[in-house]
């Protein structure tokens, strides 16, 4: 027996090691880690993404595994468009970029085409980043070895590659630095891509990862041979939005179906051989130098202007050919422009021909070893040598004399240009001298080649040149002749031209009929029409900078109709966009019948572009665009949105404005801002639009639509102006379709702003009808006449459009309402009538601002228009952080003055930042409004006298109060202040309240007392309720500010100064105050929809790098380009105690959207103040713009962390935009970085700089050596993240080195030089649902627990064993307890916190708590118990007695898709292994009352009994209750009990059950020792449990779909996992453990015996 004993064990012993050599083996070779097979491309690490710009419209990637094939179908949607915003879908793999290298191959088919053009596109990608998942634009770099799209330089579709790079923004959501590289094409001779012929091309496409980069071959038909190659260095392009890995896969955007085979996808860790081929010299990317001139190359003018740009910074020298140097080695900077007339330089241009030279020598660059370029704004250029470029003039100056220049269609160009002998028209265009006109005589001018108006012939002020027709119409200039894709029939660069009475007709396909790109140009009544593009566009020639972008150019009366290209989706009526000055304007013209737009001013949003100038449009039309009427009378939809009149593009400002308009029956939108955010609309008429469209549907196609870029999620402000303006729609929408309701998106403006009485819009389709704010409806016989089908719009004599009674107004429309075109001409605007104006200055208190808070910060000023009737016009100049005094120097102070005019009314209400103790804002609470210095002094002679100078009534507002927590009031609450010393200056104190009233009683001024009121209010509401009058940063009370209020206050305080004034009866405004009650604060106070809680967990601990320094912990956080290492920073102190902090390689930065520091940290108390002062040594610095230094104040700390996240707001005093003019002093708030100041001073190294930040009750002071101290826009909390501390410290980002002496913090008021005595973890107590060790039950043989009557006294005795007894326990064989880790026990029942026996995670039974003073409905499966302390707190923030509440456990729709996510996300951030290794079921819980408003509980915890996952119960499984709270995860220990799974929660929010079945141990019936165990086992369940994991099907990320959790994913199978092969080493584990387990049990038995 002991024999067979001894060798039972060599066999074990035997079979262990076995296993442990297999566990030992590299997993790779089962599993496929280093290669993956080249045939076919395998599904279990294959995925789907929809990203960017419409491809929510997209069907999803269909893989045929069996086939090897993939389809890929957009249905039209999404779009690659070279200013990086991509729309569109991929099936991808995930790649680690610097640990494989792979090659990716398919062959692609297009098998249907539903849309071709420049944005459609198809291939290979490889993408930096997902993005974000949703649909708004996406700014991803990428590289797309593509066919499909259309080069926009050749017009031609062939296959090439395609960069986008350059971009930082993680999220892809903002273009932070991205562009798109030059396309490069394979092969220009290449078959065109067209829609004729799309489905018989077939492309195999290869893409080849090295360590050099990116290889793309075109391969040919059978893959035998490679047709062309274009390599791509540097693979780091792609690791710049996320710095590990790379998605690389099969796309499509726009085009239609794709089919793709012959799929092959390889991945291999990289070979010697390849390592050693890496060669950084290839990645160095040189740039070209570029000189552009724009000159004529005719004229007749002796002062030619020349004109010269370029990209290169070095010297220019230009000369002539008749001896004249101009400019000698003149120094140049990359994007200036050179322009000069000769009469500068005392020359005259002589006739004949003139060369002009310019040369031009760039400055020598250098590569640094860190890859960086020495010099930022020189050009790294393979060669330095000069660049010549000429340009040849000929002047001919009696080419033509006299006034008049005739032609005719059959001139010549030798000809005298006589009545008898008349020229031809270029000729005629090329030497026109200021004065003259020329005569286009009757007749059809068949052109073959653009009639183009050179530079260098323009009129001046004083003399233009016109060309018109010599009867008007007669004229007409036909571009059929002309090559498809030509400019222009007639382009007009020249300036001060007049373009009268001319047709211009025929052009070939992609050809505009005019196109202006001059400046104080005017076209007046022309027409265009039946062209291949555009019929009239302004914009530039091609290349020009911005200075030199037209402007100033008129067209009037002009009408441009049935133009459209051969695609239908590009001809507008009128357009000026991409590239136009400001000033320019289309006044009385007609835009009908176009294939696109009416009028279109696009603008894009590239380096190249970006935002366009001011555009005005007035007493014009748009109608029935979108709808193409042939020559013969047959009609057609085109393939565009054909919008009316579309007045911006891709999210930027414009303010342009359209007034005195009509638009009716487009296709697109009558009226709409297309993504821009401030455009202003007045007077208008939009009828029956967005029916017909064949693009897009309807749900977008409306009378109006002023909605900014990615709609409710745009960060900026929104400027839209609605006035007197008419939506309609008549009995002809029953013949086209069904309308929509006008779509409007404010951001931080008042719905007043477009809801109006004087607004007449849809806001209900359900009515079909157009309201106003009283509900007044617009009825059809408030127009003469609505019949667009039978009545057309003509013109007069004088050119003005005639509307023929079409929608004019008749005498039972409301007055002023609307367009009138009656007998009005547009030269000559009737002037509307004088509309009063409520100018507002002031502070914080009064201003807008633009948070992302969980209640918004607004002041009284955005409230006032509701308090108003629609005769004022409220203008709220006020901004944050300034004083009477202060202001002055502002731009808004400045428009005070220029704007203000008699019958206007002036609101002040200053003294917030008055008190500061500073020079640049403070005033002297004391003295006389004649005493210089003083408030009342700054308030009079700035605001009160210069206003009653120009006839304004002011009303002075003394400041409200600033909250008290406690209902206590102090003097600084109530702005009286005492002496204070600052920098060795007393500033004098005082009431500043009290001084504006005496300003009133001295000057006769009408006074609010607002200080009073508010007082007087807060007094009677109690200090708990105030709390909900004023802004939190978060969604917790503690994160209130005192200062600033929140929408509900500032209507509060308007409706109490508006009542007042009422009240005082102030003349002429008190009878425009509208009769009120006080706002509700539930229909008034919501958390803002757009705030988002962080996932933040605060800082425990110390960093391993970096030694503390005194009282400062080192840290460095976020975008540090990997890593933080000793090798990239140092944070120490020196010998002296200085600290010293500096950061090499440029690693981190302070940019747009992301921050990356080293910084030297304290935490302050968020209710304290605190003052930090130090002298900064700047050792080294580098020129760059996000190179910064200094101290700081944060609202969030991370200890030694490299992430791309967006981080927290600050305030920094310290410089920034070193490069291009450095920043005095900057903040981040919500999110967007904002400058202080501008530094006057130069920064040095050697410098030593002294440093400041303050905190005050308002914001935040902060001080950079020797430049003015910055308090504006600086007055925010930082308490939207962490609600309990302030971080501040020194810091250092990117590229600099700086040693920080004479460093002191005072903390409320006393100096910190020791770190405050800590207590011992108060806090854990107070949160007993998370034991402290519930996953390690292994010490049994400790019992410091003797209260637990389950735990034996002496646990070490062999009676009672360690584990043996559970499996051996024949009469409960399916309750073994715990058996998953059988090293753990269930005889130590509590074995974590055995002190703590009230810990309601672990209840030794779910007991009904006491009893309930409200039952609580649930509503899903699940039960509820209330302790008799809870109470709850409804949403208008009253307790709730005697109600009726529901408990929603929802698993289903949008809210739990939702909850679903962020619990995921922070899964997969806080315990990733948690989703490998166990299955998750999701859900989301919330209270409601009976009106399904939300309800929140405090002063307890709630019981809650969810019901098992579906397929597990109460055996054979483990739990834990995983709980997102604004801290993170909570995990919660459940009791199992019959009904499911007993929690006790403090608050609801998303919530988790993960679980993991349990093996169960083999019985062994011989050993019949029962242990004395509790039916209802009390363990503590293991909260994280180890699954073998499992293969699920590829699953969607980083779009719409990825949004949605299926079921498979979040009920009850569990969280996908990419390789089955990873469960082998689980499984064998648990063989081993339990073969140890038996053993070792068997042991300890003989042992016992």
């Amino acid at each position: 027996m002991k024999n067979k004993r001894a060798k039972c064990k060599k066999s074990i012993a035997v079979l262990l090691a076995a296993v442990m050599v297999v566990l030992l083996m590299p997993w790779s070779s089962f599993a496929g880690e280093n290669a993956r097979a080249a045939t076919g491309i395998g599904s279990a690490d294959w995925k789907t993404a929809k990203l960017g710009t419409q491809s929510d419209g997209m069907v999803t990637p269909v893989y045929d595994s069996a086939a090897n094939k993939l389809t890929l179908n957009t249905k039209a949607k999404g779009k690659m468009a070279n200013t990086g915003q991509s729309g569109f879908e991929i099936y991808y793999t995930k790649v680690k970029s610097k640990d494989y290298n792979f090659t990716i191959r398919g062959r692609f088919h297009t098998t249907s085409v539903a849309k071709q053009d420049n944005q459609s596109s198809f291939g290979l990608a490889v993408l930096d980043t997902l993005g974000a998942a949703d649909t708004t634009a996406d700014y991803i770099n990428q590289l797309d070895v593509y066919a499909a799209t259309k080069s926009e330089a050749t017009g031609t579709t062939i296959p090439g590659v395609r960069l986008y790079t350059g971009n930082s923004d993680a999220t892809g959501k903002s273009n932070a630095g991205g562009s798109c590289d030059v396309t490069q094409y394979f092969d220009q001779n290449a078959t065109v891509f067209t829609q004729s012929n799309a489905t018989q091309l077939y492309y195999n496409f290869e893409l080849v990862k090295d360590g050099n980069g990116y290889v793309c071959n075109w391969y040919n038909d059978d893959w035998s041979n490679v047709e062309k190659t274009i390599t791509v260095y540097n693979p780091n392009k792609f690791l710049q939005q996320d710095s590990d890995y790379v998605y690389v896969g099969f796309y499509a955007s726009r085009i239609g179906t794709v089919e793709v085979t012959d799929l092959s996808y390889e991945q291999h860790t990289p070979t010697q051989d390849e390592l050693d081929a890496v060669n950084p010299d290839l990645w160095v990317e040189y740039d070209e130098a570029e000189v552009h001139t724009f000159n004529g190359t005719t004229t007749a003018d002796e002062d030619y202007t020349y004109r010269f740009t370029s990209n290169v910074t070095g010297t220019v020298s230009i000369s002539d050919n008749h001896g004249n140097q101009y400019y000698t080695d003149k120094e140049i900077k990359k994007a200036d422009t050179v322009e000069f007339k000769l009469s500068d330089f005392q020359v005259k241009l002589p006739d004949g021909d003139t060369t002009f030279t310019a040369v031009v020598t760039p400055y020598e660059n250098a590569v640094n070893a860190d890859g960086s370029r020495k010099y930022d704004d020189r050009l790294l250029l393979k060669d330095y040598s000069p660049v010549t470029v000429t340009d040849t003039v000929t002047k001919d100056a009696a080419k033509f004399s006299g006034d008049t220049i005739y032609v005719s269609a059959g001139g010549n160009s030798k000809a005298a240009g006589t009545k008898e002998n008349p020229t031809d028209i270029y000729t005629a265009v090329s030497y026109a001298k200021a004065g003259q006109t020329i005569l286009l005589q009757d007749g059809t001018y068949n052109v073959s080649k653009v009639v183009s108006i050179p530079y260098s012939v323009s009129g001046n002020q004083d003399a233009v040149i016109t060309m018109k027709a010599e009867n008007a119409g007669k004229a007409v200039l036909n571009g059929a002749k002309l090559p498809a894709s030509s400019d222009a029939v007639l382009s007009v660069k020249g300036n001060y031209w007049k373009i009268q009475d001319i047709a211009v007709a025929y052009a070939s396909d992609g050809t505009k009929g005019v196109h202006v790109s001059g400046n104080h140009n005017v076209v007046e009544q022309c027409e265009m029409y039946r062209n291949g593009s555009t019929g009239l566009q302004i914009s530039y020639s091609g290349g020009e900078p911005k200075c030199w972008w037209p402007s100033d150019n008129t067209i009037l009366n002009c009408t441009s109709y049935s133009n459209c290209d051969s695609k239908q989706n590009d001809a507008d009526g009128f357009a000026a966009k991409l590239s136009v000055g400001e000033g320019n304007v289309f006044d009385g013209c007609m835009a009908y019948n176009n294939a696109d737009d009416g009028y279109d001013l696009y603008a894009k949003s590239t380096e190249k572009y970006g935002p366009i100038g001011a555009v005005t449009i007035q007493n014009s039309v748009a109608y029935s665009n979108g709808l193409l009427v042939a020559e013969d009378g047959t009609t057609s939809y085109s393939a565009a949105s054909a919008n009316g009149f579309k007045l911006g593009g891709e999210g930027l400002t414009g303010k342009h404005v359209l007034k005195n308009c009509i638009s009716w029956n487009n296709g697109g939108s009558g009226i709409m801002s297309n993504n821009g955010p401030d455009c202003q609309v007045y007077q208008c008429i939009s009828v029956d639009n967005g029916l017909f469209s064949r693009v897009g549907g309807t749900a977008d196609r409306n009378n109006y639509q002023l909605t900014p870029k990615n709609g409710d999620k745009f960060t900026g402000d929104t400027g839209y102006v609605l006035e007197n303006s008419i939506s309609f729609y008549t009995d002809a929408i029953e013949n086209y379709g069904t309308m929509a309701a006008d779509k409007f998106t404010l951001k931080n403006q008042d719905s007043s702003v477009i809801y109006k009485t004087t607004n007449y819009l849809c806001n209900d389709i359900s009515t079909k009808l157009c309201v106003n704010t009283e509900n007044k409806a617009v009825e059809a016989d408030w127009f003469t006449s609505v019949d667009y089908k039978t009545i057309t719009p003509a013109r007069n004599e004088d050119g003005s459009i005639n509307m023929n009674g079409l929608f004019e107004m008749t005498d039972k429309a409301p007055a002023g309402i609307g367009a009138d075109f009656s007998g009005k001409t547009p030269s000559e605007p009737e002037e509307p009538a004088k509309e009063s104006t409520v100018w507002v200055v002031g502070d914080s208190t009064v201003c807008s601002f633009a948070d992302a808070y969980y209640y918004p910060r607004y002041g009284w000023g955005t409230q006032l228009s509701n308090y108003f009737d629609s005769s004022l016009k409220v203008e709220n100049l006020a901004l944050s952080g300034r004083s009477s005094k202060s202001f002055t120097t502002e731009d808004n102070y400045k428009t005070l003055m220029d704007s203000m005019t008699s019958g206007d009314y002036l609101l002040v209400g200053f003294g917030h930042n008055d008190e500061k103790a500073e020079d640049g804002r403070y005033t002297d609470p004391n003295g006389a409004y004649t005493t210089e210095g003083s408030f009342a002094n700054s308030l009079y002679e700035n605001y009160v006298k210069p206003a009653q100078e120009k006839g304004v009534t002011v009303i002075l507002c003394t400041p409200i109060v600033r909250r008290t927590a406690t209902g206590e009031w102090s003097s600084s609450n109530l702005h009286i202040t005492s002496d204070a010393v600052s920098d060795g200056k007393t500033y004098a104190g005082g009431d500043y309240a009290e001084a504006v009233r005496k300003l009133g009683t001295d000057t006769g001024v009408a006074v609010v007392d607002m200080t009073t009121l508010t007082k007087n209010l807060y007094d009677s509401l109690g200090a708990d309720e105030t709390l909900n009058l004023h802004s939190w940063t978060s969604s917790n009370a503690g994160s209130v500010d005192n200062t600033h209020t929140n929408i509900y206050g500032a209507r509060y305080n308007a409706y109490m100064l508006t009542q007042e004034i009422k009240k005082l009866n102030v003349a002429g405004i008190a009878d425009h105050i509208l009769s009120a009650e006080a706002p509700v604060k539930s229909e008034v106070l919501k958390p803002n929809p757009d705030y988002k809680e962080a996932a933040y967990t605060p800082v425990t601990g110390e960093s391993t790098l970096w030694k503390k320094a005194g009282i400062w912990s080192g840290s460095v956080f976020g975008n540090v380009g990997g890593n933080p290492s000793t090798v990239n920073q140092t944070l120490e102190t020196d010998a002296d105690g200085n600290i010293h902090i500096a950061v090499r390689n440029n690693k981190g930065k302070i940019a747009g959207t992301a921050d990356g520091i080293a910084m030297y940290y304290y935490k302050v108390p968020a209710s304290s103040s605190f003052t930090l002062t130090a002298k900064a040594t700047i050792n080294s610095f580098d020129s760059n713009d996000q190179v910064s230094f200094g101290l700081m104040a944060r609202d969030d700390m991370y200890l030694d962390k490299n992430t791309t996240d967006a981080l927290g707001d600050y305030v920094a005093a310290g410089p920034l935009k070193l490069k291009t003019g450095a920043w005095n002093c900057f903040a981040r708030k919500s999110g967007v970085l904002t400058q202080g100041g501008t530094c006057t001073k130069a920064i040095a190294a050697g410098d030593t700089i002294d440093l400041k930040i303050e905190s005050n009750s308002d914001g935040y002071a902060c001080t950079f050596g020797q430049e003015e101290t910055v308090t504006g826009g600086f007055d925010f909390k930082l308490t939207t993240i962490d609600s309990d501390y302030v971080y501040v410290g020194m810091y250092v980002a990117r590229k600099a080195d700086v040693t920080f002496s004479d460093v002191k913090l005072i903390v409320d008021g006393k100096e910190v030089t020791a770190e405050p005595e800590q207590p011992s973890e108060p806090e854990q107590p107070t949160i007993p649902e998370q034991p402290t060790t519930p996953e390690q039950p292994t010490t049994p043989s400790q019992p410091t627990t003797p209260t637990e009557p389950t735990t034996p006294e002496q646990p070490t005795t062999p009676s009672e064993p360690t584990t043996p007894e559970q499996p051996t326990t024949p009469s409960e064989p399916t309750t073994p307890s715990e058996p998953t880790t059988p090293t753990e026990p269930t005889t130590p029942s509590q074995p974590t916190t055995p002190a703590e026996p009230t810990t309601p995670t672990q209840p030794s039974e779910p007991t009904t708590p006491a009893e309930t003073k409200t039952t609580v409905t649930v509503n899903g499966k699940g039960m509820v118990n209330v302790p008799e302390t809870i109470e709850f707190v409804g949403a208008d923030g009253s307790v709730l007695k005697n109600t009726k509440l529901s408990l929603n456990i929802v698993k289903e729709g949008q809210a739990y898709v939702s909850a679903a996510q962020q619990m995921k996300a922070a899964i997969e951030k806080e315990m990733p292994e948690t989703l490998k290794n166990s299955s998750v079921s999701y859900l989301e819980m919330n209270l409601t009352d009976e009106a399904g408003q939300t309800v929140t509980f405090k002063n307890g915890k709630l019981g809650i009994t969810l019901e098992y996952p579906a397929g597990t119960g109460k055996s054979g499984y483990s739990f834990a209750v995983l709980h997102l709270t604004e801290n993170g995860l909570e995990t919660l220990m459940p009791q199992l009990t019959d009904n499911g799974l007993y929690v006790e929660v403090s608050s609801f929010s998303p919530f988790a059950v993960v679980y993991q079945a349990v093996n169960e141990q083999p019985t062994t019936p011989s050993e019949p020792e029962q242990p004395t165990t509790p039916t209802e086992p009390t363990t503590v369940q293991p909260t994280t449990a180890v699954l073998p994991t499992q293969t699920v099907q590829p699953s969607t990320e980083g779009s719409a779909a990825a949004t949605q959790v299926s079921d498979a994913q979040t009920e009850d199978t569990g969280v996908a996992t990419a390789d089955t092969m990873r469960a082998v080493p689980f499984v064998l584990m648990m063989f081993v453990a339990m073969t140890a387990f038996v053993v070792l049990a068997g042991r300890k038995k003989k042992e016992v015996r």
